[in-house]
């Protein structure tokens, strides 16, 4: 609860002899209303969280190979900071890439091919062009990208 909106984790439960056993309670802190309530504004730090997240849940909705039975297949990225997942559907086809890093990453180009991608590749988190140089898709620090081909 609450990461949604970027709450911390909650270390008191180790004050609680009925609890402190159990490290579970580290992630369900007393939820700060003050910050929910912030979530609306996209200069605090829970609205980009929160904003990003219905971007993520909107975007899902929109992709008709989200809905669908698939063949999902973790994909070696060279680069241990980057995961890769393609995801293949009579559907269309995605593959997904998450930095996990502070700092910029990057991956192969070709597994944009490998996944089974064709045609013109799209973004399907920003819209925007992919960060492509010296065949490689360059990745900001922490950012996902959802790609789909339109052939």
């Amino acid at each position: 609860m609450g990461d949604e909106l970027g709450l911390s984790n909650d270390f008191s439960y180790l004050q609680d002899p009925t609890k402190a056993d159990d490290s579970r309670w580290m992630h369900r802190p007393a939820m700060n209303w003050a910050i929910a309530a912030s979530r609306h504004d996209p200069t605090q730090v829970a609205g980009r969280i929160y904003r990003g997240l219905c971007k993520l849940i909107n975007t899902r909705k929109a992709v008709p190979a989200l809905h669908t039975l698939s063949l999902i297949q973790p994909m070696w990225t060279d680069n241990n900071h980057v995961f890769g997942l393609a995801r293949r559907s009579p559907r269309g086809n995605l593959m997904l890439f998450a930095n996990f890093h502070q700092a910029e990453q990057s991956v192969k180009a070709d597994l944009i091919y490998f996944s089974g991608l064709k045609g013109n590749v799209n973004n399907l988190l920003t819209g925007a062009d992919l960060a492509i140089a010296n065949d490689r898709i360059y990745l900001q620090p922490y950012e996902s990208i959802w790609l789909m081909g339109d052939g």
